[in-house]
């Protein structure tokens, strides 16, 4: 995997439609700013850090950063676009994650899939079953970018709920995994 870093890149550009012909689906604020930083930033995480700094992100206090890091080491931002909250996490294992409190959750699913469910060459994209919590309100999906020949992939996955109680209604990340 270390020789396709350009790879996410490439990924980004073609969905932001810099790269690739027009798409059916329109690309969902939660979705674009996850490929504006976990994906672009993925194997570069201090420019991710940096970008943080330059757009005056709030940096979130380890105790309100240790939701959004799953009890792990890492670095969590407040940012707001398109009149929405977001916090964008980075752990120090390397997950990246974009969480929005409010979110259409159908487009970001659809806008999920639309992104990661094909992979640019030379990488291959499957659909990964039971990834993740799937019952009434909440629906993840998983897709994995990877090479045959490569003991690890990375793993996109996507969790919304329309659940008018929860505080976040999407998260969308991604992480290197073994096979």
């Amino acid at each position: 995997m270390e020789r396709f870093k350009w790879l996410p890149l490439m990924a980004v550009l073609a969905w932001l439609g810099f790269v690739a012909p027009a798409r059916a689906i329109e690309p969902e604020p939660t979705t674009t700013l996850f490929a504006l930083t976990c994906m672009q930033y993925f194997y570069t995480p201090e420019k991710l850090k940096g970008m943080m700094g330059e757009q005056h992100a709030i940096t979130l206090e380890a105790d309100k950063a240790r939701f959004f890091l799953g009890g792990k080491e890492g670095d969590a931002w407040a940012v707001q676009s398109s009149g929405r909250h977001y916090v964008i996490s980075l752990r120090s294992d390397g997950i990246c994650a974009v969480f929005a409190q409010q979110a259409d959750t159908e487009a970001v699913q659809a806008s999920f899939e639309a992104m990661v469910s094909q992979a640019p060459a030379p990488l291959e994209a499957y659909r990964k079953d039971g990834g993740g919590p799937n019952s009434g309100q909440v629906h993840t999906t998983s897709y994995a970018w990877h090479r045959p020949q490569d003991a690890s992939e990375l793993l996109f996955t996507a969790t919304t709920s329309t659940d008018p109680q929860i505080n976040v209604q999407a998260m969308i990340s991604v992480g290197l995994a073994r096979k």
